[in-house]
């Protein structure tokens, strides 16, 4: 019997880290229940399960290694807009709404004041999506008016009303958009979540990365930003 619990105990942990690594494919739906509430977690507005221990812990923290970031011809995402998004590609424009309401923001103009663009596309229900976010939050922070972060919200698979508790939580400072008619999702072809773009002044992708980012991950790609 004790042998069937751990085992059980490996599977369900496994699966667990395969899904901070690799990042979410649908929308959670689990609520807050006092097992949650021990693992540290909550539950806002419905679905969105969010951290309540972010305080003391970072993304790095919670995820000592990954390797779901790509370059070259190994990191190419496959978008119906024009073929294989891949390094090197250039970026698909979008025009987005903002979460705050005022209007909408375009690719264009987030590279107008020729700065490198951080895009992050992410879910509030997703796990490795909130586990990143603190980190992301330091770095824009720490690279204000060196490189320009932007959120994207996946709307088509979220709720604004959930969207909007998770920039309040975290206390994200950059412009987070809001895509209710999947038209980032399939231009950039997100097939996990979280997914981010690295994208140069030039408009040209530099990189893509399909799951969860870690700290040092995150350097590694305002640095190579930081470099064009």
């Amino acid at each position: 019997m004790k042998s069937k619990h751990f085992s059980t105990y490996i599977a369900s942990s496994a699966f667990i880290l395969a899904m901070a690594l690799s990042g979410c494919g649908t929308p959670s739906t689990v609520t807050s229940n006092p097992a949650s509430r021990a693992a540290g977690t909550e539950t806002i507005s419905g679905a969105t399960s969010l951290p309540t221990n972010q305080a003391g812990m970072s993304g790095a923290q919670n995820a000592a290694t990954t390797n779901s970031s790509a370059s070259g011809a190994a990191n190419a995402s496959t978008t119906t807009f024009g073929g294989p998004l891949t390094v090197g590609s250039t970026a698909p424009d979008f025009v987005l709404p903002n979460l705050s309401g005022t209007g909408t923001m375009s690719l264009k103009q987030l590279l107008s004041g020729g700065k490198p663009v951080v895009v992050n596309a992410w879910a509030s229900w997703c796990p490795p999506c909130q586990m990143e976010t603190p980190d992301l939050v330091k770095l824009a922070n720490q690279y204000k008016g060196k490189v320009q972060f932007v959120g994207v919200n996946l709307t088509i698979i979220d709720k604004v009303s959930d969207a909007k508790n998770f920039v309040h939580h975290y206390n994200i400072p950059y412009p987070v958009l809001l895509d209710p008619k999947g038209t980032f999702q399939q231009s950039y072809s997100v097939i996990a979540e979280p997914m981010t773009f690295l994208v140069s002044p030039k408009d040209k992708i530099l990189d893509i990365h399909m799951g969860m980012m870690t700290a040092s991950d995150m350097q590694q790609l305002v640095q190579l930003g930081l470099k064009t």
